[in-house]
């Protein structure tokens, strides 16, 4: 019986908000980039991150194939939560791409008790999370997505639930800016054998902006916009990136929400950097002292194809 409230214990403070939401981390930014930038990853150009935040950019991708790893250490100031995972792209001509992705969330370590109260270990929760996504450019500026996703989530050794979603967005492109739509995670609901609770569907848009200040620069600004439905959490984001020589970026963003009802406001900053296909991206969160999301880092490695 112990170790059904420690578990229980930790599925109420982690997994779900006031109003029955699981697996929250579903709405918030999983990349170095658009972390760095606020969250406003709905209209930002095409990376091996699309997956994440609009499958549909990828469409109009230069790169025919992209592929990184990510690593983000989630609310260090509370639960601890590490993600770890990848995520790609690949061109089929020059109107298909297909997406995948892959992640794996890890929790803090939760001691357990049989019925009389005496440890019998620990038990480190995690979820796994899969999928797939295919985009297509309908004309020369406009593009859909659509994504597939297999949720597994286990929080005790004898309390595991399972869910899928699917993801859509749409993209509408010019040589200077970009519009973004994305609805995400609408599906099924996870029930661990004490009640369904409801993934974090939302809906975002998204706008980026994009200057060339001379031959070797250029400044991106974006803008996002997001409504989450189980909660009527209201969501903004705002983001600047300087690109220097295809080689560089410096990312600056900024990033409103309740936290009893959506990602908390944050600032954040990052760097990027592409050598000869190889990616790197960094960032980093501050956040009030006792914001759970004070302090995560971000870190992601890829290469351009």
């Amino acid at each position: 019986m112990m170790k059904k409230v420690f578990s229980l214990l930790v599925m109420l403070t982690v997994f779900i908000s006031s109003n029955a939401q699981s697996v929250s981390y579903l709405g918030y930014s999983h990349d170095a980039r658009s972390i760095a930038l606020g969250g406003s990853g709905v209209a930002t150009s095409a990376d091996a991150y699309s997956f994440f935040n609009n499958t549909s950019a990828t469409a109009f991708s230069d790169s025919k194939a992209a592929i990184a790893a990510l690593y983000t250490k989630w609310m260090p100031g509370s639960t601890d939560l590490t993600m770890i995972g990848g995520s790609g792209f690949f061109k089929l001509g020059n109107s298909f791409s297909v997406t995948f992705a892959g992640r794996q969330i890890q929790y803090d370590e939760v001691p357990t008790s049989d019925e009389n109260g005496l440890s019998t270990g620990i038990f480190k929760p995690s979820d796994f999370i899969a999928g797939l996504g295919i985009a297509y450019k309908i004309t020369g500026n406009i593009s859909a997505s659509v994504n597939v996703n297999m949720i597994s989530s286990k929080i005790d050794e004898e309390a595991s639930a399972n869910a899928f979603s699917g993801d859509l967005g749409f993209t509408y492109s010019t040589d200077k800016f970009n519009i973004g739509l994305k609805a995400a995670n609408l599906g099924s609901k996870l029930d661990y054998g004490n009640g369904p609770y409801s993934l974090p569907a939302h809906l975002s848009v998204g706008f980026a902006y994009k200057t060339v200040l001379n031959e070797s620069s250029n400044l991106t600004a974006l803008l996002n916009a997001g409504y989450l439905f189980t909660s009527s959490g209201l969501m903004a984001g705002i983001g600047i990136e300087y690109t220097y020589n295809n080689l560089i970026n410096l990312r600056l963003g900024g990033h409103y929400g309740d936290s009893s009802k959506s990602v908390p406001s944050y600032i954040s900053g990052g760097l990027g950097v592409c050598l000869k296909g190889v990616t790197i991206d960094l960032s980093y969160i501050l956040s009030s002292n006792e914001s759970p999301i004070n302090r995560t880092l971000s870190l992601g490695l890829g290469y351009r194809f």
